[in-house]
């Protein structure tokens, strides 16, 4: 019954898809446990289906590979919490939002003050992200920029009854920092922070290792997030050299992805560039997973900064879909055996 209602949002998913893929095709692809987009992202009429995750075994099995302990990830309030004795690896969390008012730190702030509280916040941060405490895909998130005695959300200026307005909208969600990543990737487009997603395993029977990683990028399409589906870059990263390859974006409307080197909006040069700090990057993670055993796999959004990195959260069922665009991931065996181990693939 639990797998069922995990496969639910596969589903909705289908359902959802703006991606023109033959509806002949589609019969096809579910039988093999895909989405039937998966046809065109992964390219299907050419690659062998078998080395890629299906997106069942995602929606409805790697969910489960942590247990009781994916509350960590599920909720970023937690995850926030859970990490707290780590300050310098996390942004600042300035308050939650429940039921209208603010749970900050120091003081709780009524719903009547919560735009007053907010629009002071901005303007002596200058930069401030709301985004929802569970959930993902960038849905939700507002961005929110003091500039001089002005205020935007989001790029629309707004008045402090509006940040009340907007406060009583984000029922569950937290106010924290919004990290300055590093000159090097906001150059790649600076109207959004750019960030990595680096996909860890580890359990019992081998030590924590990096799965897969790849650097997602904004666009005027993708504001005020770099969320891939909705118009963002996906670049792969080399695990070895920390190098970007080709950037993709989702193929929405079309019936096959659209490769670039360069950024469609900024012309800036994408592929070939090099991730700043990546080996202090990965091992950082890699030991971070050691002392969290408990925790067996996890997709983590990281900001790459001046002189190191930011995670600002751990995703308990990371989408493969942004990583499988770049090489199956079955193809390295060592993430086909914790698969397998895990129930997420049938035992040999």
């Amino acid at each position: 019954m639990r797998l069922l209602e995990n496969a639910w949002p596969l589903v909705e998913k289908e359902l959802a898809s703006r991606v023109a893929v033959p509806w002949r095709i589609r019969p096809r692809m579910w039988r093999r446990g895909f989405l039937g987009e998966s046809w065109v992202l992964y390219d299907l009429k050419h690659n062998d289906w078998r080395v890629y995750l299906p997106d069942s075994a995602r929606f409805a099995r790697t969910r489960l590979i942590n247990g009781s302990y994916a509350v960590l990830l599920d909720d970023k309030a937690v995850f926030h919490r859970f990490l707290g004795d780590r300050p310098n690896l996390l942004p600042v969390v300035h308050g939650i939002i429940r039921k209208g008012a603010v749970e900050a730190p120091d003081r709780t702030v009524p719903h009547c003050q919560t735009g007053q509280w907010l629009a002071a916040l901005t303007r002596e941060h200058r930069k401030l992200i709301v985004k929802p405490c569970t959930g993902g895909g960038g849905k939700g998130v507002k961005v929110l920029r003091g500039c001089g005695a002005g205020l935007t959300l989001n790029g629309r200026p707004v008045h402090e009854d509006e940040l009340r307005q907007a406060v009583a909208e984000s029922d569950g969600s937290m106010v924290s920092e919004c990290v300055a990543q590093h000159p090097q990737l906001a150059s790649l487009y600076p109207r959004t922070t750019n960030t990595l997603r680096v996909l860890t395993m580890q359990d019992d029977e081998c030590a924590p290792f990096v799965a897969a990683a790849v650097l997602r990028v904004g666009s005027r399409s993708s504001e005020p997030t770099d969320n891939w589906t909705q118009g963002g870059l996906s670049a792969g990263v080399c695990l070895s050299t920390g190098r970007v390859g080709r950037a993709a974006s989702y193929p929405a409307g079309r019936e096959a992805v659209d490769w670039r080197d360069r950024h469609p909006d900024s012309g800036a040069q994408v592929a070939g560039t090099t991730v700043p700090h990546w080996p202090l990057i990965a091992e950082g993670l890699l030991a971070l997973m050691r002392t969290l055993p408990m925790l067996r796999y996890v997709g983590w959004d990281v900001v790459v900064t001046e002189d190191g990195f930011r995670i600002l959260e751990g995703n308990n069922f990371s989408d493969v879909n942004l990583l499988q665009i770049h090489g199956p991931l079955l193809q390295d065996e060592r993430v086909a055996a914790f698969y397998r181990r895990h129930g997420v693939l049938p035992r040999r």
